[in-house]
């Protein structure tokens, strides 16, 4: 999903909660009508939908912050056989730019890339980032996705 649409369902979970705000509000200054605080605060079935699509978008909004993160191991595949991250996918480096979109077609997608020492993977990254890629990290080498992994 994109940022427009993440920001689209913040704005309808805003609006829909200031509804809601405004009902609570209009009851408060009508209780002097004769008709009970209880009654008017007790949920319509057209609010109680309101709350429950405010819910899933609230839900559905807090999933789309968490981004799923692409590992990509661009070591030889003797190397990654050798160990690699638990959610890595083995591309070598020379064949990033043909395998990319095997792993994601997202061009905003978080990918995360190392290799030996750092050098494969800055190279593998500047070549995503070429091909339009925007949030490429380059997580150095293996000894140091090991020990954010540790963490």
């Amino acid at each position: 999903m994109t940022v427009n649409t993440h920001k689209t369902y913040i704005y309808v979970v805003a609006v829909v909660s200031a509804m809601l705000a405004s009902t609570t509000v209009f009851a408060d200054d009508h209780a002097e009508l004769g008709v009970g605080l209880t009654e008017m605060m007790a949920p319509s079935e057209p609010a109680m939908a309101i709350q429950q699509e405010t819910q899933k978008l609230t839900e559905r909004s807090k999933s789309m912050t968490e981004k799923k993160v692409y590992w990509i191991d661009v070591r030889t595949a003797e190397e990654f056989a050798g160990g690699h991250h638990p959610d890595a996918v083995n591309i070598p480096y020379e064949t990033i730019a043909e395998h990319i979109a095997s792993v994601t077609e997202d061009k905003d997608a978080d990918i995360r890339m190392y290799c030996r020492s750092g050098r494969r993977s800055g190279f593998a990254m500047e070549t995503v980032q070429a091909l339009g890629y925007t949030d490429v990290t380059n997580e150095g080498g293996y000894d140091d996705v090991q020990k954010l992994l540790a963490k």
